[in-house]
């Protein structure tokens, strides 16, 4: 079985550039049985060093107080945190990139429209994927979380982790938690609201668009907070604006099998009015694997061992 790994690994990295139609290597999360923590602090706060050979080439910049960065153009984009853009990231099918190779590798953010990504404190109104953090004595915070925020032109956003199975057994459960961050505070009501998902991908077929928006996911939370008549940035690590979402065992509906994928998405759909801004920070994610045969086998044997023994 370990002497395949190797090739699955190759299958599942082709299959995924093929998909996002890109030309660098998509990346994926390699669980072995880990606990996975993300904390998003390696996020860029108002701008990226464009002579770092790991950063992102900067196409169409639009500069100001917060700084933006615009990705491809067209409907249904979807970038890889882990690669850097290049020319190609303006065509159709492209996507772009952060250049997070050792930090956010596996982590993908897409758009039912052109994708757009900001770094502010909750200022940013325009729809798009944010590096959300404090603006504290004349310098952004290096605290980041990972959020969105929408309009009717925007569209819905989505952020998402491609994992594959390196376990070797089948994994049939998954511990989930996370803090749900508000950095903008919308005015209408109903008020959107951040759902969270997974996708058990055992044919490796699915990129983060498809899986959020097929139906093909399955959802396990959601969470919003309260409009305010007016529109306003608000502070993400204020407990007022934050809730803890915590799944514990949480069950599959279909059996997450080794060398595959299993996509966990959040994602950010369009009402009517200003939006909230929402974000999600300090994750943790661990998918215990099932005992297997041999090892129950094992375990009553030793209690019956035990038990011969005491009599």
């Amino acid at each position: 079985m370990q002497t395949k790994k190797p090739f699955i690994r190759v299958a599942i990295v082709g299959g995924l550039v093929s998909l996002l139609g890109v030309g660098a290597e998509a990346s994926v999360i390699s669980y072995t049985g880990q606990t996975y923590t993300q904390n998003f602090d390696s996020l860029p706060t108002t701008q990226l060093d464009v002579n770092d050979a790991n950063a992102v080439t900067i196409t169409n910049p639009v500069t100001g107080t917060p700084t933006k960065y615009t990705f491809a153009s067209g409907t249904n984009k979807v970038f890889d945190f882990a690669n850097a853009i290049d020319s190609s990231g303006t065509t159709a099918g492209s996507t772009g990139g952060l250049g997070l190779r050792t930090t956010m590798s596996g982590w993908y953010g897409g758009a039912a429209t052109a994708i757009k990504f900001g770094a502010g404190s909750g200022n940013i109104g325009a729809a798009g994927i944010n590096s959300y953090g404090q603006f504290i004595s004349g310098s952004f915070s290096a605290n980041r979380a990972l959020g969105m925020v929408t309009s009717a032109s925007g569209g819905a956003f989505y952020i998402g982790a491609a994992f594959v199975n390196d376990t070797g057994n089948d994994i049939t459960s998954f511990d989930l938690s996370f803090t749900g961050e508000m950095w903008r505070q919308g005015k209408t009501s109903p008020t959107s609201a951040l759902r969270c998902g997974y996708t058990v991908d055992n044919s490796n077929s699915l990129t983060l668009i498809t899986a959020a928006t097929s139906g093909s996911y399955t959802e396990v939370e959601s969470f919003t907070f309260p409009a305010v008549s007016s529109t306003v940035s608000v502070n993400g690590t204020d407990p007022a604006n934050q809730v803890v979402v915590d799944l514990t065992s949480q069950n599959l509906a279909t059996a997450w099998q080794p060398g595959k994928l299993l996509w966990l998405t959040w994602q950010l759909t369009n009402v009517s009015g200003n939006n909230h801004g929402l974000a999600i920070d300090n994750l943790t994610f661990v998918a215990p694997e099932p005992a297997t045969g041999s090892l129950l086998v094992f375990g009553a044997m030793a209690m019956l061992t035990r038990r011969r023994r005491q009599l």
